[in-house]
């Protein structure tokens, strides 16, 4: 079973991947950009809306998240 702080690494994982960096997420996403590093760490909680959203940005599959 997949944790925050898992997902969370996968997401930065993911950015990473694609070149990003948390600033250039959190503006493609319109979110604020401690809650990207929050999120990344396991120290926040993410809404199935803002999964996707990051998803959306990242072009990955949230399924990813959680295998």
């Amino acid at each position: 079973m997949a944790t925050i702080k898992t997902i969370g690494s996968k997401i930065a994982e993911a950015r990473k991947l694609k070149g990003l960096t948390q600033e250039q997420l959190a503006i493609e996403g319109d979110i604020d950009r401690s809650y990207i590093s929050d999120i990344e760490n396991g120290k926040a909680n993410i809404t199935v809306g803002l999964l996707l959203t990051i998803c959306s940005v990242l072009q990955i599959n949230p399924k990813i998240l959680f295998e």
